[in-house]
């Protein structure tokens, strides 16, 4: 992802170490398509992503449990481990 790559420059211009810095990836929750998601998870996690967050906005949930139903859906689907945790280097 060019993006990434960029953002991986200017954080070694101002002497930052990519692999310490976090991007998080926000997956929309779509038609609930559970293949689909594993394949946004697997592509965010390729290009570095450290984090994943479930968009659920804006589906025709009326109600929080409907939210939450969702996020559960979600995280059976890719096994409740979507990215390895950053590894940090010890000073």
């Amino acid at each position: 992802m060019p993006s990434i790559e960029k953002l991986h420059t200017l954080l070694q211009t101002f002497n930052r170490e990519p692999n310490h810095f976090g991007i998080e990836a926000r997956i929309p929750f779509g038609d609930g398509n559970p293949s689909a998601w594993e394949a946004l998870v697997r592509d965010w996690e390729k290009a570095g992503a450290s984090h994943i967050s479930l968009n659920t906005m804006g589906f025709e949930f009326m109600k929080p449990g409907d939210h939450i139903a969702a996020i559960q859906t979600f995280m059976k689907a890719i096994d409740g481990n979507p990215i390895q945790p950053m590894k940090k280097e010890k000073p």
